[in-house]
């Protein structure tokens, strides 16, 4: 996500909020196979996340956040589960909840749910630069409970209340949403001698799959040429990754 000006909110935000700051490498690697040559390379992952991604978009939306149509504001619930098994049905649940025909029984499939979903957290990223596959951006998040979470899904963003993406979007009189689709995501996490945590994801976008490494970093001259050396290792090609999940998410609708 680039976006072609960083407004004056964003820079308020930026000056209170240092941890919001998000600056990260992404390369593209391939799909399936490329993620398994990777994940045994790389050893035995520090962490394994299963995680249900739904995407949201305000129809209020207008050019302080939306720059240009390549560019989207991203909004998103997400939630991890404990294995990939799950993630299907934890999918048909959010559709439930979604169409449940009021607030008070979407709540209610939630609170039924077996085995009952962990929190979801909502993002809202607002992307600045983005140079060879290294994203700067801005990213507020907040936890949210399963009642927070179905008036979110039903479209209602007044449902963040108090929280730093409430803030932003009520400062902007963003109050409605809409679904517009779910991803799956696996990401093997591997801590490296330096410290930099590196995420291999593969994810499911709808008609298809990708894998792609991340590693938030300062220097991404240091990463790259490390991930350099790993791929000419493994025989495998790869590339800046200049496209978010999210436009990858939206590209794949088409």
């Amino acid at each position: 996500m680039i976006a072609s000006r960083m407004p004056d909110s964003i820079k308020h935000q930026q000056a209170i909020e240092l941890p919001s700051r998000e600056n990260e490498l992404k390369i593209a690697l391939g799909a399936e196979r490329e993620f398994a040559l990777w994940s045994a390379a790389l050893g035995h992952p520090e962490n394994v996340k299963h995680q249900l991604n739904l995407y949201l978009r305000s129809p209020q939306l207008d050019s302080f956040s939306l720059p240009n149509e390549a560019t989207p504001l991203l909004l998103r619930l997400r939630t991890e589960l404990p294995a990939a098994s799950l993630l299907s049905a934890a999918g048909n649940l959010i559709e439930r909840v979604i169409s449940a025909p009021d607030l008070e029984t979407a709540c209610a499939y939630f609170s039924s749910a077996s085995p009952s979903l962990p929190v979801f957290i909502f993002t809202l990223k607002q992307g600045l630069t983005q140079e060879n596959g290294y994203f700067r951006s801005l990213e507020l998040e907040a936890d949210m409970d399963s009642r927070q979470t179905a008036r979110i899904l039903r479209g209602d963003l007044t449902a963040l209340g108090s929280t730093p993406p409430g803030d932003f979007l009520r400062e902007k009189r963003l109050e409605v949403c809409e679904f517009m689709g779910q991803l799956i995501n696996t990401r093997c996490c591997f801590r490296r001698a330096n410290g930099e945590l590196w995420e291999l994801d593969l994810s499911h976008f709808p008609k298809r799959t990708d894998c792609e490494l991340e590693v938030e970093t300062p220097n991404p001259d240091q990463a790259l040429a490390e991930i350099r050396r790993l791929a000419d290792q493994l025989g495998t090609p790869i590339r800046a990754q200049n496209k978010t999940k999210l436009q990858r998410f939206l590209e794949s609708l088409i």
